[in-house]
């Protein structure tokens, strides 16, 4: 392996800042307490609703590679279930730790593995349980052998870990690797450094462990044994500082490894040799990058990785080895921003509309809405949704797999860069609506309602108290008039009952979004008969105008020739003029 060439002044202030860095390290006593405590509530559930079997932890939890954002994962393992009772068992679940300080309580039953998000609200701790996943607590007690080796493993793993969260490079659903798949890079070259750091532990005589597994439809039975006896292992002769390893690691995925031809494969690994991706279980183009899982060889954890998503990873390597070689500065090659924003995206059918979207995520503090417009195909892409903040998003989260029209929605966390990814790459073009907006007219109808039925009132008082013969000809069923009013003019029906809440017309779109504010839009139709003729014409007037200039704006917008892609906001006072005109022609 070709060993980069470090400033050696560089090489100290990257060891000083790495160092302190690690010292800062996790909260690890109290996370470590919340952990044991939810541990504990989690098997209590599992007696109370009768289950055989027991829960275990797994995941970065327990295979070290934990820092201060980490998930705790967790899984019951017992009888064999299938997928079908391991979402019944998820729901039973999911009723009982309501109540027992868990909220955000979200549902994600459609994936391979079954899967249900919680937040402990006493450590703020976000947990993922699931049923008889064996497979990860294998691949978790792999990775902490691994850890007990040396501790450089355990060191590395989290830098790289946190290095890739703060780039926002981290997330199957927008074209990444996620964070246990950065955990086999980092092994997997610590395997190829000269000399190695570690071993390959599943090479090493151990006895065979087989565990079935159902992820993929099949009753797949797989081999997970490995070397678990990590004392006995002689320690490497490899003496690289921690600040030398990271550079070498970034220098040997951007100039060392051959990604077109060769497969991250820490199951095969030997000194000195290349797996060739083209020789494993799974199918793979030059293009693709092949990250193997250890046990489960139907498993390509680099399989959904974007050709958007490998140029960012390799783009941040690139820059880092720069920073890190001539600079030493950690702080440098970590962007100065923690998040460009707060996003969840999900796919969605043309019956959705912008409106139903609006308001189904209403009460989570979204601020925008970019909703995808359909293409000659009519396919429809994804939708994103932004929120103001990280802890409105994860409530939001908990809308996932809810209908909205004909779709059941699948909500995945994403990022700006997954939408800038979409705009640039002329994947969708999008309409842009924004929350404050969509409210902001309600009110304005809401109040416009009820100016409404306000002035009807007066009208009725100011008429006179009825006579016998008006009040004799009341129709039944009707509340009888309060003293001191006179009979309705004909053909107006007076109403006692509250006003209702105003529900939005079926294509009602916010009209800040459009540039422009069209006409604004009449009374309900139940309001309409409340008035006098005369008003009665003047408003069916009014609605016939604004349902003209409505039906304008969205073939302009369909055609892609309306302001919409412009500005989501009002006009500008020098288009005042010229838009008063434009109204005064189509009112004529």
């Amino acid at each position: 392996m070709n060993v980069p060439s470090i400033d050696p002044q560089a090489l100290l202030t990257l060891n000083r800042d790495l160092e302190q860095v690690l010292d800062q390290g996790v909260q690890a006593g109290e996370r470590e307490k919340s952990a044991k405590r939810i541990h504990l509530i989690l098997n209590g559930v599992c007696r109370k609703i009768g289950l055989i079997g027991e829960v275990h932890m797994f995941g970065s939890f327990s295979n070290g590679f934990k820092t201060g954002t980490s998930d705790l994962d967790v899984v019951f393992v017992g009888s064999s279930v299938d997928n079908e009772s391991a979402v019944s068992i998820l729901g039973k679940f999911s009723t009982e730790l309501a109540e027992l300080g868990f909220k955000n309580i979200t549902k994600i039953f459609q994936a391979s593995v079954p899967l249900l998000k919680l937040t402990d609200i006493m450590a703020d701790m976000e947990v993922d349980f699931c049923i008889n996943n064996e497979l990860g607590v294998r691949n978790s007690l792999l990775l902490s052998a691994y850890c007990r080796i040396d501790t450089r493993v355990l060191h590395l793993g989290r830098l790289v870990k946190d290095w890739a969260k703060k780039h926002n490079i981290v997330g199957t659903a927008d074209g990444f690797l996620n964070s246990y798949a950065y955990m086999l890079l980092v092994i997997f070259f610590l395997q190829n450094v000269q000399p190695p750091v570690v071993p390959n532990l599943q090479a090493l005589d151990c006895e065979s462990v087989k565990v079935h597994d159902r992820k993929w439809g099949n009753d797949d039975l797989w081999e997970t044994k490995f070397c678990t006896n990590v004392d006995m292992i002689p320690r490497s002769s490899n003496t690289s500082s921690l600040g030398e390893l990271l550079v070498e690691f970034f220098h040997y995925y951007t100039q060392t490894f051959d990604w077109r031809s060769n497969a991250v494969c820490m199951r095969l690994q030997q000194v000195g040799t290349n797996i060739d991706k083209h020789s494993l279980k799974l199918p793979a183009t030059e293009d693709q990058w092949y990250v193997e899982d250890p046990f489960d060889l139907k498993h390509n954890l680099a399989g959904k990785c974007s050709r958007a998503g490998k140029s960012s990873i390799m783009e941040a390597m690139r820059t880092s080895l720069q920073i890190l070689s001539t600079t030493g500065s950690w702080a440098s090659a970590l962007p100065e921003s923690a998040s460009d924003g707060y996003f969840l995206k999900c796919r969605i059918s043309p019956a959705v509309s912008p409106q139903a979207l609006l308001e189904e995520f209403e009460d989570f503090d979204m601020v925008k809405l970019y909703y995808p417009k359909p293409d000659s195909n009519t396919r429809m892409f994804q939708a994103y949704l932004q929120f103001s903040s990280n802890s409105s998003r994860r409530r939001a989260h908990t809308r996932n797999e809810k209908y909205v029209a004909d779709c059941q929605l699948q909500l995945h966390y994403s990022t700006q860069h997954s939408l800038t990814e979409a705009i640039d790459n002329g994947h969708a073009s999008f309409a842009t609506y924004e929350m404050a907006s969509y409210k902001m007219q309600r009110q304005v109808l809401a109040a416009r309602a009820q100016n409404i039925e306000g002035s009807s009132a007066q009208e009725q008082d100011a008429a006179g108290t009825p006579g016998p013969a008006s009040q004799a000809s009341q129709p039944p069923g009707l509340p009888q008039q309060p003293p001191g009013l006179t009979a309705p003019p004909p053909g107006m029906i007076l109403s006692h009952q509250p006003v209702q809440p105003v529900r939005m017309p079926e294509n009602f779109v916010p009209f800040p979004l459009y540039g422009q504010r069209p006409p604004p839009p009449p009374p309900m139709p139940q309001q309409l008969s409340q008035l006098p003729a005369e008003q009665m014409q003047e408003m069916q007037k009014l609605q016939q105008l604004h349902q003209m200039q409505q039906q304008k704006l969205l073939q302009q917008n369909a055609q892609g020739q309306g302001p919409l892609q412009m500005s989501g906001g009002f006009p500008q006072p020098e288009q005042w003029p010229q838009q008063k005109h434009q109204q005064q022609q189509q009112q004529q």
